[in-house]
């Protein structure tokens, strides 16, 4: 394989991997988060939010907004790299659709 290939093949996994992350990132109701027994859900959300107390209301749209940000970066990069990825395979996908075009024009 050429370098390329490899650098499109690790783009795109890294691009999938991203967006995954940025579509489970997203700040539960305090509802869940108070019936979370370990407390585990409440240590992982205050790394990112520190002030977020679950009790308190005033503090659920700031946090909201910080992951609301994660998520959105998270989902830029996914697409960038994806998009990178698939691009590093251009002249084998424009060969490939010519193969198709010819094929369908016969």
């Amino acid at each position: 394989m050429k370098l390329p290939k490899i650098i499109g093949v690790i783009l795109i996994g890294v691009g999938v991997w991203a967006l995954n992350v940025s579509f489970q990132t997203y700040l539960p109701g305090p509802e869940d988060i108070l019936a979370d027994e370990s407390g585990k859900m409440l240590e992982s959300i205050q790394v990112y939010c520190e002030y977020y107390d679950p009790i308190n209301r005033d503090t659920f749209e700031p946090c909201q907004s910080e992951f609301e940000g994660i998520r959105n970066t998270l989902n830029m990069l996914g697409i960038g790299l994806f998009v990178a990825g698939i691009l590093s395979y251009y002249k084998w996908l424009v060969q490939l659709l010519g193969i198709v075009r010819d094929k369908l024009l016969r």
